[in-house]
């Protein structure tokens, strides 16, 4: 499928779900076309969702931990897309929670893989095609308001002790990268910026 070429593109990997899916939103709502690249989430709702709302955005399927993949994908989105000018690295995930003591080899492997590894592929494959201006954001998260790493008692106790008194949005973070990725935010490189409604400082 041929699309007339964007003023900006950006690749965001993990992009189907959760903080992904809000930062692919917010970046087609800010007029960048995006590249959806997939694994256990498919991405065809929130293609699907941009393009209603007058956005250009394709899906993608891409396994992070495969540098062969990863060089090929990176390729294949300058090519339908026109260029690349945005990565946003936000694929990851902490697999299983294994301690320390019981950890095979085999499972911090492929914890490195997923969230270490698969942002240098995919930064190496996709610093061939960024500009002078490109800009490339990696995500990681630790938060203890997923409901998946955290028990509600231990939720409500982080939210008790923000200064802002909810928890954290995936929407919070796709206004960050927004910023980042925009005019304003060119100046800005080699931070580390903590999203956390000040539950630093409580």
């Amino acid at each position: 499928m041929a699309y007339q070429q964007p003023e900006r593109v950006a690749l965001v990997t993990g992009g189907a779900a959760g903080i992904g899916r809000a930062i692919a939103r917010r970046s087609a709502a800010d007029g960048i076309a995006v590249a959806i690249a997939y694994h256990a989430n498919p991405a065809d709702a929130v293609v699907d969702e941009i393009v209603a709302d007058g956005g250009t955005a394709i899906a993608i399927a891409l396994d992070v931990t495969d540098r062969a993949m990863v060089d090929a994908v990176v390729d294949a989105v300058v090519e339908r897309l026109g260029r690349l000018d945005i990565l946003v690295n936000n694929a990851g995930g902490l697999l299983a929670r294994v301690s320390i003591e019981t950890m095979p080899d085999e499972h911090w492997q492929r914890v490195m893989d997923l969230n270490l590894a698969s942002a240098f592929f995919a930064t190496r494959a996709a610093a061939r095609h960024l500009g002078r201006d490109g800009r490339i954001v990696n995500v990681i998260g630790d938060s203890p308001f997923h409901a998946t790493f955290s028990s509600a008692e231990a939720q409500a106790l982080m939210v008790a002790q923000t200064a802002v008194g909810r928890p954290g949005r995936p929407d919070d973070i796709a206004a960050l990268v927004s910023y980042l990725v925009g005019p304003q935010g060119g100046f800005i490189t080699g931070a580390v910026i903590d999203v956390n409604g000040g539950s630093s400082f409580s």
